[in-house]
């Protein structure tokens, strides 16, 4: 089971943070922990970092939808609810 402890540390830092850049720069970095452990639930090798979304678009369809709105979206809230989405699925797989 992969442990998600890592995600909810840094989740608690975006929720605290008030620095919008700050906050967004934590985002990202939580963004790209969840997608290695999508790749280490599926058994999957770790694709290269700019392979690693589009890598999604065949095997996990879903979060490659939510992976693009992610990267797509101006809204910080947005990014949020994206990022929230991603992380119940991913809990919820990984059981």
């Amino acid at each position: 089971m992969t442990s998600f402890e890592d995600v909810e540390n840094l989740w608690e830092e975006i929720e605290e943070e008030d620095d919008i850049g700050q906050k967004r720069y934590l985002m990202n970095h939580v963004f790209d922990l969840l997608l290695e452990k999508t790749y280490r639930l599926t058994d999957s090798e770790l694709p290269e970092p700019k392979h690693r979304v589009g890598s999604l678009q065949g095997e996990e369809g879903y979060l490659y939808k939510l992976s693009q709105d992610f990267l797509t979206s101006s809204s910080t809230r947005e990014k949020e609810q994206k990022l929230e989405k991603m992380i119940s699925y991913l809990e919820k797989k990984a059981e």
